[in-house]
């Protein structure tokens, strides 16, 4: 380069910055600045992180799916009878405005109130509703417990029921007469897991709960605001009384072991068997036990918030996810669900308190497997 030009351009590039240096940082700040910052600052640093609820700027793309691409079953659901029976006219509106076609209530209980669902449920609605029993986890400590347990799950089998609803009460929340909390693979179980198999129900099982409810409380828990509202929810350490409880690894460990000991009972491990987070571990428990399938259910994206990977695990283990909801039947609350698996839009709305949802577009013959045929094979429906 010529020696001249060169020089040139070196005047115009330092003077360039010298200048614009001169014009950001050579004038002194108006006094009146920093008592405006500190009062701007004051007015606004006391909003609390759970009413923090902060509206993305973002302008994309919205796809509605009011309707799923194919008829649904809807494995997690919570309705019981009501009072009032004309209120499930107004559910059969909404899973008929979703293409819902099926819905599995799941906490219908044993003997009369077992009975009272059965006729309300499935019995007005023949088709619509698929109806679940429990064991009474509160009675451990009867002497009689197990052999109770067993016989009400025959006599459920004979009412109608279809399947075995355990909450996650067993393991986070029953205490027995030492004062312990019952683990999941307490051995008093271990007849009902049986009989289960050999009725053909399977276990609709709910273990631990999301991994940061199980961490410590504090500046990098994602579920912080999620805790300040709901401080139930929080599983790490003692609890009230000093009683330590299971850590999240403790708990998937004894459902795993339940898992290999009664490789002839089906379970489904509800809300992803809760391992949402680490889809490496969650495979490795598919891969070793066959007689588990996951769904769904409140946890609508977990697939969107990592679109690539979560595309990807869908796509693997296709015949092994079935679609629930764990909420009201609602068309609004549906369509989350149908964005998150149908489209591929950005910023799905969610009841995360961080994150962006992106939709996966799921191939149709995914989608028709994790939207009704899976749950068919599972409680022996036919078209």
């Amino acid at each position: 380069m010529n020696q001249t030009i060169r020089s040139l351009l070196q005047t115009i590039f330092v003077g360039g910055l010298l200048s614009v240096g001169s014009i950001n940082f050579a004038q002194e700040r108006p006094a009146e600045l920093k008592p405006w910052t500190e009062q701007m600052r004051s007015r606004y640093e006391n909003l609390l992180l759970r009413d923090w609820n902060p509206q993305r700027p973002d302008h994309v793309a919205v796809t509605r799916v009011a309707k799923a691409r194919f008829p649904v079953i809807d494995v997690h659901n919570h309705i019981e009878a009501p009072r009032d029976p004309a209120s499930l006219d107004q559910a059969i509106a909404e899973m008929d405005a979703a293409n819902v076609r099926t819905v599995v209530a799941l906490t219908c209980g044993w003997e009369a109130t077992l009975q009272r669902n059965i006729d309300e449920l499935a019995g007005r609605f023949p088709g619509r509703f698929l109806i679940c029993t429990q064991v009474d986890i509160n009675s451990i400590d009867a002497p009689n417990f197990t052999e109770t347990a067993v016989e009400r799950l025959r006599e459920a089998k004979r009412m109608g029921a279809v399947g075995i609803k355990f909450r996650k009460d067993l393991g986070c929340y029953l205490k027995d007469r030492t004062g312990s909390y019952v683990a999941v693979n307490d051995s008093r179980f271990d007849a009902v897991w049986d009989a289960a198999g050999k009725l053909g129900l399977p276990v609709m099982i709910h273990v631990a709960d999301p991994i940061a409810f199980f961490q410590p409380w504090d500046e990098k828990n994602p579920a912080y605001p999620k805790l300040l509202k709901n401080p139930a929810f929080y599983f790490h350490g003692p609890d009230w009384a000093g009683t330590m409880r299971f850590t999240h690894d403790e708990l998937l460990q004894q459902f795993e072991d339940i898992l290999a000991r009664f490789p002839e009972t089906t379970f489904c491990g509800l809300h992803y068997a809760s391992l949402e987070h680490d889809f490496e571990r969650l495979s490795s428990l598919l891969d070793k036990h066959p007689n588990l399938l996951i769904e769904t259910g409140a946890r609508n994206w977990t697939l969107g918030i990592k679109p690539n990977s979560g595309r990807k695990f869908a796509l693997r283990y296709q015949d092994r996810i079935m679609f629930g909801t764990d909420m009201r039947i609602d068309r609004a609350g549906y369509e989350r669900f149908f964005r998150t698996l149908e489209t591929d839009d950005d910023n799905i709305e969610s009841d995360l308190s961080w994150g962006t949802v992106h939709g996966i577009h799921l191939p149709d013959e995914v989608l028709e497997k994790i939207y009704r045929k899976n749950a068919m094979k599972l409680f022996g429906l036919k078209e």
